[in-house]
């Protein structure tokens, strides 16, 4: 089953993606929906968010090829947040804030939570997962670095600004996890290739961990990473990530400009 919020005219709603067709539903994905008879075509649409997460939890640096050797995988999954005003659709420009003059990409797979979650053990991890999306981890490069991190506004802005968490299209609920292609294209040219079969953490210990230390909500969002091949992107640019199974964002890169 493949899942997406979108808008036609007035309306938002959730719906049911089957082919070029979406089939609604009624009320919240989230909370006793109703299936309806009523088609619409995705044409005729536009695909927003497929959720509206309270909180965006990442994980960060979770592939094995990232590190020289296994003595230098992390012990414990390395956490970041991103806001709910981070999220925008999977076909949205990204503006960026006038603060930040260098952006990268980073296609992910993400987990999508189906109910709340709390001190999860690591076996019933997946009983809390509604399905997966695709997720560009949009983050500040120029605020990476501790040296400009401690001299100016702080770790915030390399993962949580307005616009930095492209995500879609669809919520997929039959995608192996464990077995993702994640490809991200920069104008065209193919920068990133992997599997997420090379993660370090996977899916049940990344929604058990991350369980144990923010309680989860319905909607919720968890990133498992990005492989290597992650680059600066400037305005003008166009980055396409596709998360196999899932499909494709695409999102052309502007600057946010502001009258003085």
């Amino acid at each position: 089953m493949q899942y997406v919020r979108y808008q036609s005219g007035e309306e938002i709603a959730y719906g049911i993606l089957k082919g070029d067709s979406i089939q609604r539903i009624q009320g919240d994905l989230f909370d006793s929906p109703v299936v309806t008879d009523t088609l619409l075509y995705t044409k005729d649409c536009q695909l927003l968010a497929p959720c509206q997460p309270s909180k965006i939890i990442g994980i960060g640096m979770n592939f094995r090829h990232l590190f020289s050797s296994e003595k230098d995988y992390p012990k414990y999954p390395r956490l970041f947040l991103k806001l709910p005003t981070s999220v925008v659709g999977p076909y949205d420009t990204v503006s960026y804030p006038t603060l930040v003059t260098a952006t990268i990409f980073e296609a992910e797979l993400a987990v999508v939570i189906g109910r709340k979650a709390r001190d999860v053990p690591q076996q019933d991890a997946r009983d809390y997962v509604l399905g997966f999306t695709g997720m560009n981890d949009i983050s500040s490069r120029e605020y990476l670095h501790s040296d400009l991190s401690d001299q100016g506004p702080g770790d915030a802005i390399v993962k949580a600004c307005d616009e930095f968490a492209p995500m879609g299209p669809c919520i997929d609920t039959e995608v192996d996890p464990r077995n993702v292609q994640l490809r991200a294209w920069l104008n065209g040219e193919l920068k990133q290739d992997h599997n997420t079969s090379d993660l370090i953490f996977d899916v049940d210990q990344v929604v058990s961990y991350v369980s144990r230390v923010f309680t989860l909500h319905p909607g919720d969002v968890i990133t498992t990473g990005t492989p290597i091949g992650y680059e600066l992107m400037h305005p003008g640019d166009t980055i396409e990530c596709e998360i196999e199974g899932i499909g494709r964002l695409k999102n052309a890169i502007r600057s946010r400009t502001v009258s003085p």
